[in-house]
């Protein structure tokens, strides 16, 4: 009986939205390396731990090794989300920690077009589990050492916690979750 309505906002503004009521819901994305910020009166619900893979094109000397260290990127064109979002935060982050500062030759927030350009010899990129979903046969996921991930989340006033909506979704999500195999489930 729950009549569902999505809109697309930058992340601060969904909180914002969230908190003074305009919205009931929202997906929210955590980087460990580029955290978001915390508020008293929003709950963050754990859904899944979406580990981030190197994509290379299939003829990348790369892309028939296992593990690849990401220290070993430092001399690759990189394509990732502006270093102004969270995402493109944690990918500069990650490689800061890895010893090298990435050179972003091509900042996008959409992985359909990052793949296209992977795929058109343009850089390498990490790219999130959920935003590999349709990856085109020319193009390789490997994972990455030291893996790098995000934790997506479900979000909401926390005085609505225990609305029955708010407890029905937050069950479908984690059936969703489960039955697609979508990563490690985080909820408690």
């Amino acid at each position: 009986d729950l009549h569902l309505r999505t809109r697309q906002l930058d992340p601060d503004y969904a909180i914002d939205a969230l908190a003074s009521g305009e919205l009931d819901l929202a997906f929210t994305i955590d980087y460990p390396h580029a955290p978001a910020p915390l508020r008293d009166d929003v709950t963050r619900y754990s859904l899944l731990d979406d580990i981030l893979y190197l994509v290379v094109r299939e003829d990348d000397p790369l892309a028939d090794q296992g593990r690849v260290r990401l220290a070993d990127l430092a001399p690759r064109p990189f394509i990732a989300s502006p270093s102004g979002m969270s995402c493109g935060r944690c990918v500069v982050a990650a490689c800061r920690d890895a010893g090298f500062e990435p050179d972003l030759v091509h900042e996008v927030d959409d992985y359909p077009t990052t793949l296209h350009l992977v795929g058109a010899g343009q850089g390498v990129s990490l790219v999130p589990a959920l935003g590999l979903i349709d990856l085109a046969p020319h193009l390789r996921a490997k994972e990455v050492d030291p893996p790098v991930s995000r934790l997506v989340q479900l979000a909401y006033r926390k005085t609505s916690a225990e609305r029955p909506a708010i407890v029905a979704v937050r069950q479908v999500l984690d059936e969703i979750v489960a039955d697609l195999g979508l990563g490690r489930t985080m909820a408690a």
